[in-house]
């Protein structure tokens, strides 16, 4: 079968991370309810919080392995101790890989385990740019904020917004150390810098590509990645007095769940556009408080914006997906003869891309992408009548 090599003009790119397994929330708590002792991982029900799995927790004594990114020897010294041995306060997860990142608090590690394994398998990566050495000596090292932007890469920022660190997930991940963070828009009492105000808390990607940074006492800062201008947006309104905003992710629709350290009876969902608070979510018998939150959303999105747009997605076939290299083959099964417009899109609608081409049905043509940032798009079959005949979501490493 004769292959056509399509290039593809790209117009404009918005990069974005992958919304998919939409559902999953993860929480870093506790071996039991109400212990502040943040060595646990468990999974989650976003509508009441319920604790639905245990990935990870001292207690059960389950048998773990440790891998290394780099596949090179491990250190003895951390092999010998438990994943979380130190405590955890930030993590992040990562649905196209369907893997779980975090750090311990005075760890020199970025850390994930891998949920496609069976048996509870941590991997870790010691490169020396996640590794703040006076971690052990004061808070103001400690990663305590992580998350996945809207670009598909991860990033983790200490307590005293001096490190704000990014990292890939592919097979020769990075990770670098983007420098502190500066102060833009303050009102009164808010800087992020503040000690009491300012840290703490947790970091949530948003789909315009800006990060927001949510701190222990309830305060809203957006972070410009490209220059990492930190503005003050406000403060979330409606929580308990004794309640505090340690974890955070967003929900489904694009709004806000967080979790707090010492409060057992619920976590709270916010309206991410007035920082109001919307409701309880909790169980007859609370929840896990949590030291931090992580989900696959992003602030400000649509519930439109994942498998509900796929249409008549076995018409085309794309491979390998995830990309890799910016090459696909796709396959146009069941398709008329004819001329069609193949269009890339971001969630968001935008187009990306766009060309005219002649399809033979059963044809398979060579798609060699630019160099797009990683993340999550749809390819788009539009008929002559103007209409989307096949869409599929193609994610790009």
């Amino acid at each position: 079968m004769k292959k056509t090599i399509l290039p593809f003009s790209i117009f404009a790119v918005m990069s974005l991370s992958a919304v998919a397994q939409s559902n999953r929330l993860f929480a870093i708590t506790g071996d039991a309810q109400g212990s502040v002792q943040w060595n646990a991982i468990r999974e989650v029900n976003f509508a009441d919080g319920k604790a639905q799995k245990t990935i990870y927790a001292p207690s059960t004594k389950q048998p773990f392995k440790y891998l290394s990114v780099f596949n090179t020897p491990l250190n003895a010294k951390v092999i010998d101790k438990e994943p979380t041995y130190t405590n955890v306060a930030a993590t992040a997860y990562d649905a196209t890989n369907n893997r779980l990142y975090f750090a311990n608090m005075q760890g020199s590690e970025l850390r994930y385990v891998d949920l496609t394994q069976p048996e509870l398998t941590v991997v870790t990566n010691d490169d020396a740019n996640f590794s703040i050495k006076n971690k052990v000596a004061g808070e103001g090292s400690v990663i305590t904020r992580m998350t996945f932007g809207v670009d598909g890469y991860g990033y983790a920022l200490t307590n005293d917004g001096e490190h704000l660190m990014r990292f890939t997930t592919g097979n020769n991940p990075i990770i670098e150390d983007l420098g502190a963070l500066v102060e833009g828009k303050v009102a009164a009492d808010h800087s992020f810098k503040n000690q009491c105000s300012g840290w703490g808390g947790d970091l949530v990607g948003a789909v315009n590509g800006d990060l927001y940074l949510f701190t222990v006492r309830g305060n809203v800062f957006k972070i410009n990645v490209a220059n990492k201008v930190t503005d003050f947006v406000g403060q979330v309104k409606g929580l308990p007095a004794d309640f505090t905003i340690n974890g955070a992710a967003a929900t489904e629709d694009g709004h806000l769940l967080v979790g707090g350290s010492n409060y057992t009876k619920s976590y709270f969902k916010i309206n991410i556009e007035t920082l109001q608070t919307i409701a309880p979510v909790t169980t007859p018998n609370g929840v896990y408080n949590a030291s931090d939150l992580a989900s696959a959303n992003l602030l400000f999105q649509s519930k439109l914006t994942d498998n509900s747009r796929l249409i008549n997605s076995s018409n085309i076939k794309i491979f390998p997906n995830p990309v890799v290299n910016k090459r696909i083959s796709a396959t146009f099964n069941n398709l008329v003869s004819g001329d069609y417009v193949v269009a890339i899109e971001s969630v968001s609608g935008k187009l990306v891309s766009k060309n005219k081409l002649s399809v033979v049905r059963g044809q398979t043509l060579n798609i060699a992408l630019p160099q797009v940032n990683n993340g999550v798009y749809y390819l788009k079959v539009i008929g002559s009548n103007q209409q989307a005949i096949a869409v599929q979501k193609l994610v790009v490493e």
